[in-house]
């Protein structure tokens, strides 16, 4: 299975490329795709269906899935907010399966309690950091933890 993780910021677009198979996450390309030349919000909508669209192409995912920290859950005055919400409608306009990686979610899907979910996330965090050589400053490992902790139930 083909997965593009994605996690927005204001005026970027980080996405890892992974697939999946009887070994686990197997990682692929990560990049950065910059909105911040965009004049409008409008063209900046614009050009994440573009992206979108191309990383489609490009990648031919099963799945998108992308990270929502927890801490700018509700506060729908974020552009990370709208930039997600382009997000859903390309995948709904394209029938791609999407999952939204937050804690409560990921926490629940695994049905563990709260302190043996933080346990489990760090360690995943440290092997993954290890592992595939990223920092632990990097705004997509967290959202790369979750996956691989549901990454079985996809």
């Amino acid at each position: 299975m083909k997965i593009l993780f994605l996690k927005f910021e204001k005026y970027e677009i980080h996405l890892v490329e992974f697939d999946l198979d009887s070994k686990g996450l197997i990682f692929g390309e990560k990049e950065s795709l910059s909105l911040n030349l965009c004049e409008s919000q409008g063209e900046r909508y614009k050009k994440i269906l573009d992206e979108l669209l191309q990383l489609k192409a490009r990648f031919s995912p099963d799945i998108f899935c992308y990270h929502l920290p927890q801490k700018i859950m509700g506060k729908t005055n974020e552009e990370r907010f709208a930039n997600e919400s382009m997000l859903h409608l390309f995948c709904f306009e394209n029938q791609i399966k999407l999952e939204s990686l937050y804690k409560p979610f990921v926490r629940q899907r695994l049905d563990i309690s709260d302190k043996e979910f933080k346990t489990m996330v760090e360690k995943e965090k440290k092997k993954i950091s290890q592992e595939q050589k990223i920092s632990k400053s990097d705004k997509t490992l967290e959202g790369i933890a979750f996956l691989s902790l549901i990454k079985n139930i996809l």
